[in-house]
């Protein structure tokens, strides 16, 4: 996490990480239900699974 660009209030994000840890879901999977949840159009999520797909490809060059 980048502590230096972040907006949110340490006791917000310690509230955060209890949610998290009380859920048994890594930080990843917790974002990711919450972004399908609540419906959030993420252009990063859509971006990661992007990038996914080009390193399988990149990988079959490779193997």
């Amino acid at each position: 996490m980048n502590k230096n660009f972040n907006k949110i209030p340490k006791n917000v994000l310690d509230q955060v990480d209890s949610l998290i840890d009380d859920s048994g879901m890594s930080k990843e999977e917790f974002i990711k239900n919450l972004i399908m949840t609540y419906d959030i159009n993420s252009e990063v999520n859509n971006y990661a699974e992007h990038l996914k797909g080009y390193d399988a490809y990149c990988d079959s060059f490779i193997g």
